[in-house]
């Protein structure tokens, strides 16, 4: 068989082939004499029939595929035409009817999968018909049919869950999980073995169509069947966290049994066991039922390695319901202690009568976290106890509970208790915090003692207490020392420290500072000429434009106005008077304002100020005009700025694409927002809250955050929490309420945007509170808390595939 290929030849033998010489001589002869005409004639006389025919139809056949394959590439090259041309509508309704209209035409698999996934991403609640069909092509299509259906949820998607649960068999590794996890969303009870097993082998977390969340699976499948032994119990530490998530989540009394058990087993596996404990602790805290203090409890007690851990758990978990009840149930001292400095940080009002019970424990600490936490709170309750530490306690325990006090309503019999701390030399180092709290209590009888107060060191706290509560002879002695001495020249010393002026300078400085607080505009022409005096102290007329801003009425904002636009005052000047229009911002002025800073004869270190007054003011009028600005090198700073405060989401969206290249604009911007020696960016006041303009500030630095310009968001949300206390400022608690108002309001979006914010203010207890109590606000506060405690679990970096491309 020498034709049959040998184990290592290439090609087999071929039959019959004449040698080479012999062949080559045979076609020379049967051409030789012949001219190139007749050679041409002479090829294909002997093609027979058969052969042309077959050549015909091999032209045809390459014609026909070489047709087919350029209609195809034609079509490949163009697949995105119609996708491209519904996002060129602009509009979102359209370009959802036209993506409806060509998903069953579409050829190609990635111009599918990209339209499955605008349709779940948009909730689309007409695609579900036109998704459901692609629940019978195996794989990829199943699987984003299966995605898309389940972000559309229910009960808009629910129509597909007869198709889901008909293909369930059909599924394999490519396509099961996506299908399962569509059952679960759906809440569909007919899947709950199938949902089971796809949890059990540890591929449901994977899922982020939506994004896994164990109260699905809960929901889906029900506690009973999540508190089997064998799920409870699994091998697999995967397992075990998935139901102990599951479970905690439920947060009813029926999974206090399994929790318990999941405890007791975890602790018998060692370490690996220990993310299992955190999450039951967890989920037996959100139960606030006191049968879930003993497991807890003895957990603490049997394996005291696990204490520290157990109570973050909690802090983590716990709102003021579920604290208060473990509480009650505390035998020890040091959980008590622990448990009241937990219920302090949640802020929630809740926890206040559980605090004022604390307040006679024998414990010192513990009396003293519940007092503070009460008056956190703003509950007079606190009141006694924070005197008795003021009174008893070493003197920086003692300036922090008199601190504290400044947040409440002092009663009258409290401040009478306080007055004799002022003439005894054993609280010296806490005399001015005295001051303060009797100023803020509006003690009369503290009134003499303050007045003379003002000769002393503590003139700075003295003047304030006195203009917290509207003393007029405190008023008519501070007006006194307003004004600088006829020889005495403070600009010498160029804002220096330690110069032989500075006890007149600390002196006026507290007057003028106090005098701002007093709010009375007849002080406004002592303020004025402070300002524009060339050889008073450069600070002193700094202070002397904030405080003018304090006191000022319309119409003397409008001779600000006027003084700032004349540009034959002095430069310095004409900044300070702005100080006083960016504290008091009018959108009666920005238009004169954004005139100035436009102007090319106007100084830099004027524009600024200006700016700032022109972003408190927050008028959407003047958004266009900002954004214009932008684009000039002369102005581009002064834009920033007044966006940065109050611009509005279309100019924001301006300045971080400016900021992404102009590096130097970046820099004096983070410079600005961060600075802390001035208040541009501190301001957060009533009137602020009420125009808007600290919601418009708040969706900018948003804005810039998403932009990659992080650096607005960080010291914002520090002073959402801190509040500001100059004059009509807004409190922290001031702050945290309101948004918590938001949240339990009814516009959804106000909602949603209120949940977050707590959560970057890092006010998990209000968050945990409307969680507890249900209603407007129950579950965007629990999906805040969801993601900032999203449990990592193995085998988290195998998230989904079927990346799309094009």
């Amino acid at each position: 068989m020498e034709n049959q290929l040998e184990p290592n030849d290439d090609l087999p033998a071929l039959p019959n082939v004449p040698a080479t010489d012999d062949a080559l001589d045979k076609a020379n002869r049967q051409v030789a004499g012949l001219d190139d005409d007749q050679v041409v004639k002479k090829i294909g006389t002997r093609t027979s029939m058969f052969g042309r025919v077959v050549t015909l139809l091999l032209i045809v056949g390459v014609l026909g595929l070489g047709g087919a394959w350029y209609v195809r590439d034609q079509a490949y090259q163009a697949r995105w035409a119609a996708y491209d041309a519904a996002q060129d509508t602009g509009d979102q309704a359209q370009f959802l009817r036209l993506i409806r209209e060509e998903l069953p035409r579409a050829q190609f698999d990635d111009v599918r999968m990209r339209i499955m996934q605008k349709m779940g991403q948009y909730r689309d609640a007409e695609s579900v018909p036109v998704l459901i069909p692609f629940l019978d092509q195996e794989g990829r299509m199943r699987a984003h049919a299966a995605r898309a259906l389940a972000e559309i949820g229910s009960p808009a998607a629910d129509s597909a869950k007869p198709h889901l649960l008909r293909v369930l068999p059909q599924t394999d590794d490519r396509d099961r999980a996506p299908v399962v996890w569509a059952l679960a969303v759906l809440n569909e009870p007919a899947a709950a073995d199938a949902i089971i097993a796809e949890f059990e082998n540890g591929r449901l977390q994977h899922q982020r169509h939506p994004a896994f969340d164990p109260r699905i699976v809960v929901n889906a499948v029900g506690v009973q069947r999540l508190s089997a032994p064998e799920l409870t119990g699994h091998e697999s530490v995967a397992v075990r966290t998935l139901v102990a998530q599951a479970l905690s989540e439920a947060g009813t009394p029926d999974v206090i049994d399994p929790l318990s058990r999941m405890i007791l087993d975890a602790q018998n596996t060692g370490e690996e066991g220990h993310n299992v404990l955190r999450i039951a602790a967890a989920g037996l805290g959100r139960i606030g039922d006191p049968r879930a203090a003993t497991p807890l409890f003895q957990l603490m007690q049997r394996d005291p390695a696990m204490r520290v851990a157990v109570l973050e758990a909690l802090r983590r978990s716990t709102g003021a319901r579920g604290l208060t009840v473990l509480l009650g149930s505390a035998g020890d001292a040091a959980t008590k202690r622990d448990l009241v400095v937990m219920l302090r940080a949640t802020h929630d009002p809740a926890a206040a009568d559980a605090l004022a019970g604390m307040l006679a424990s024998e414990d010192e600490m513990t009396r003293t976290e519940a007092a503070h936490g009460l008056a956190e709170l703003g509950d007079v309750r606190a009141a006694p106890a924070l005197l008795a530490i003021a009174q008893a306690t070493p003197a920086d325990a003692g300036r922090n509970a008199l601190d504290a006090m400044l947040s409440l309503e002092i009663p009258a019999e409290i401040a009478s208790q306080l007055v004799p701390m002022l003439s005894n030399d054993a609280f010296l180092n806490r005399r001015s915090s005295v001051m303060r709290v009797l100023g803020r209590a509006r003690s009369r009888d503290a009134e003499t003692a303050l007045v003379r107060n003002l000769e002393g060191d503590d003139i700075a706290s003295a003047a304030l207490a006195l203009a917290d509560m509207g003393s007029d002879a405190g008023y008519t002695a501070l007006m006194r020392i307003v004004p600088r001495g006829r020889d005495q020249d403070f600009a010498q010393y160029m804002g220096m420290a330690g110069v032989p002026l500075q006890r007149e300078y600390d002196n006026r400085t507290a007057a003028v500072r106090a005098i701002g607080r007093y709010g009375r505009v007849d002080a406004a022409e002592a303020m004025m000429t402070i300002i524009e005096d060339p050889q008073d102290d450069i600070r002193l007329r700094n202070d002397a434009g904030l405080a003018l801003g304090a006191i000022a009425d319309d119409a003397v904002l409008q001779q600000v106005l006027a003084k700032v636009q004349q540009t034959d005052l002095d430069e310095a000047a004409r900044r300070y008077y702005l100080g006083a229009l960016w504290q008091r911002p009018s959108r009666a002025m920005s238009s004169a304002l954004l005139d100035l800073i436009a102007s090319p004869a106007t100084p830099p270190d004027v524009r600024s100020p200006a700016a700032v007054a022109v972003g408190y003011a927050a008028d959407p009028a003047n958004d266009a005009r900002l954004v214009q600005m932008l684009e000039s090198d002369q102005t581009r700073v002064a834009a920033a700025l007044a966006i940065a405060l109050g611009g509005s989401d279309e100019a924001a969206n301006a300045l971080v694409t400016r900021l992404q290249g102009d590096a130097d604009l970046r820099q004096v911007l983070q410079d600005a927002l961060m600075n802390e020696t001035n208040d541009w960016f501190n301001l957060i006041t009533s009137d602020l809250w009420d125009s808007g303009q600290v919601m418009r500030r708040i969706r900018v630095a948003r804005i810039l955050n998403e932009g990659g310009q992080g650096f607005a968001w960080v010291p914002l949300m520090s002073r959402l929490r801190s509040g500001w206390e100059g004059t009509h400022g807004l409190s922290g608690r001031d702050v945290r309420n309101r948004f918590f108002a938001m949240l339990r309001g009814d516009d959804a979006d106000q909602r949603l945007l209120a949940a977050r914010l707590l959560g970057d203010m890092q006010e998990t207890g209000l968050l945990m509170a409307a969680r507890d109590q249900g209603g407007n606000g129950a579950e965007e506060a629990r999906n805040v808390l969801f993601e900032l405690n999203r449990p990592q679990t193995e085998g988290d970096e195998g998230a989904e595939d079927d990346e799309i491309e094009g």
